[in-house]
């Protein structure tokens, strides 16, 4: 099974390397933002014009682009998906990018914040920034973790 975390790690290392700008999102920052919780993919937050930086960056860690860019919030909002399979398995990594090139993503990506970890830093959306991107998505799970987020969990649900 491949190991998200020690994946992750492998990603923002070569990303620091070649000097790519990111900010994590998605199942991952909630983690550090509120409690831990499950998820299978990794989403970064990247500038448009580095898509072309990003993708020889992760096609050098193993990912192919396995999707069309997928658009949603009228055209406002880019995504495109890597994906790694590991030889002679079927395990799979999924990473997620939300391309900001102007808009609320561009916004989200200037408000990001650093954290420490690892040793060092790890670029995050910021609290309010991850609650606006589960509202663009605004799935059963992103509800939930919005109401968490923003500390609105009743006591019955603590």
């Amino acid at each position: 099974m491949i190991d998200l975390y020690e994946e992750l790690k492998k990603i923002l290392s070569c990303f620091e390397e070649k000097q790519i700008d990111y900010a994590l999102a998605g199942g991952l920052a909630f983690s550090l933002y509120a409690r831990p919780r499950a998820t299978m993919d990794i989403d970064l937050v990247i500038k448009s014009d580095d898509w072309k930086k990003v993708l020889s960056a992760m096609k050098s860690l193993g990912y192919l682009e396995s999707a069309l860019p997928i658009t949603f919030d009228g055209g406002q909002v880019k995504m495109r998906r890597l994906t790694r399979v590991e030889r002679g398995k079927t395990d799979l990594m999924v990473v997620d990018f939300l391309l900001a090139k102007n808009g609320v993503v561009k916004k989200i990506l200037s408000e990001r914040v650093a954290r420490e970890w690892e040793g060092g830093k790890i670029w995050l959306v910021s609290r309010k920034g991850l609650v606006r991107l589960k509202q663009l998505r605004s799935s059963k799970q992103d509800k939930l973790d919005i109401e968490e987020l923003k500390g609105e969990k009743t006591k019955k649900e603590k």
